[in-house]
């Protein structure tokens, strides 16, 4: 079981990820991040698969091996970008939530 104390602040801490990526202009999605390797819209996706992890990990819900090399995830693939914001936020409260459960 995750101490209270820390579920919190990993909550706060995927509050604070979901209100940056809501808060990305979707016209920027193609633009380089500091490291030049990766766009705006490939760390978004990265965003998206760790939120899908961390939601499972935390319900003991076995993860999908093929979700780590897709690209973009399911929940994004074939949505507009304009799409992507919302969707990240919706995975937000359940990663959350997860660890807030005593068994987890």
């Amino acid at each position: 079981m995750m101490p209270l104390v820390r579920a919190e602040q990993l909550a706060q801490s995927i509050g604070l990820v979901a209100g940056d990526v809501g808060g990305a202009p979707v016209d920027q999605c193609e633009n380089p991040t500091p490291d030049s390797e990766w766009r705006v819209n490939d760390l978004v996706n990265h965003i998206a698969m760790m939120l899908v992890l961390t939601r499972d990990v935390g319900t003991r819900t076995a993860c999908n091996p093929a979700l780590l090399a897709a690209n973009p995830v399911p929940l994004l693939a074939g949505r507009p970008e304009s799409e992507w914001a919302l969707l990240v936020n919706s995975l937000a409260e359940p990663a959350a939530r997860a660890w807030s459960e005593p068994a987890a």
